[in-house]
């Protein structure tokens, strides 16, 4: 995978190419066997040198030279640098957000807390379609036990809601909202850790088998953090700051990821009528 470098960047690593291609190609004479590997590594090392933060070679192709015959020097097939830029991975990362409005969006957010009685983890898992209408579905989870269940439209406080506290749940008209952006919200997030302008590589990192790349951001806290974005699709697959660790899963626009906007009432709760104004206060009550 090869970033697109500023003009300046791309003439100081044409400039060492060509050179090495030059020492390739010399002839060998009297001179003792050369060692393309080792040549390879410190025209790696100058070239991440001389393009300094803004570029890091990531890794060279797969193809291999072939064994010299004993006393020759055998041919090799040239492995081309690779440079991965911070600034190539931004800019595919945010056009790639501009093309999620035909997916559901999962995100599972985990955020660590200190209360009087003790440290509470706390856990979202919202669901969101920008499609017509729109719709938002949230659970929220504490130390492991399911506190609500809401589900939200663009334009109205909420269309359905569960309550595990009180085994209730509730359900106002079903009214059609459009155009109030739900799933717009998260990805304007993103572009804003994104665009920081303080981001460096730190490498390549396997996340529940995709494999991704890391940012670590350097800037005023609680933003100070760290994003993974998917190599294949270049969407950002988790961010994780002093806050807490979110991971993003982008479903494809169907009937099996459009029934996870629904909430589900378990057995024994009891209807309740309409919604409560405030149905969703941060400790689970209503009201």
């Amino acid at each position: 995978m090869t970033g697109t470098l500023a003009p300046f960047e791309a003439d100081i690593l044409e400039d060492l190419l060509r050179a090495q291609r030059g020492l390739d190609d010399a002839p060998a004479g009297n001179s003792p066997p050369r060692h393309p590997a080792r040549r390879r590594i410190a025209a790696s090392v100058v070239v991440a040198a001389s393009l300094g933060a803004t570029a890091v070679v990531v890794a060279t192709s797969s193809s291999t030279s072939p064994s010299a015959r004993p006393g020759t020097v055998g041919p090799h097939i040239e492995e081309p640098i690779h440079v991965l830029t911070v600034a190539s991975i931004t800019r595919r990362a945010n056009a790639a957000l501009g093309n999620v409005d035909d997916m559901v969006l999962q995100t599972h957010e985990t955020r660590i807390r200190l209360t009087e009685s003790g440290t509470v983890t706390d856990v979202y898992d919202t669901w969101s379609d920008r499609g017509d209408p729109e719709h938002s579905r949230t659970m929220y989870f504490r130390d492991g036990q399911p506190v609500y269940d809401l589900q939200a439209d663009s334009a109205a406080p909420s269309e359905m809601f569960v309550d595990y506290l009180k085994r209730t749940w509730y359900e106002n008209p079903t009214i059609d909202y459009s155009h109030g952006h739900l799933l717009g919200s998260t990805p304007d997030q993103i572009r804003e850790q994104l665009s920081t302008g303080q981001l460096s590589f730190v490498g390549h990192e396997t996340i529940d088998g995709r494999d991704t790349l890391h940012l670590s951001r350097h800037d005023i806290a609680p933003l100070t953090g760290d994003l993974w974005v998917d190599t294949a699709t270049y969407l950002v697959v988790r961010s994780r700051n002093a806050i807490g660790t979110t991971d993003y899963t982008w479903l494809a626009r169907n009937a099996d990821s459009r029934s996870k906007l629904v909430p589900e009432v378990p057995a024994g709760f009891t209807f309740a009528g309409r919604i409560p104004e405030t149905p969703a206060n941060p400790d689970g009550s209503v009201g």
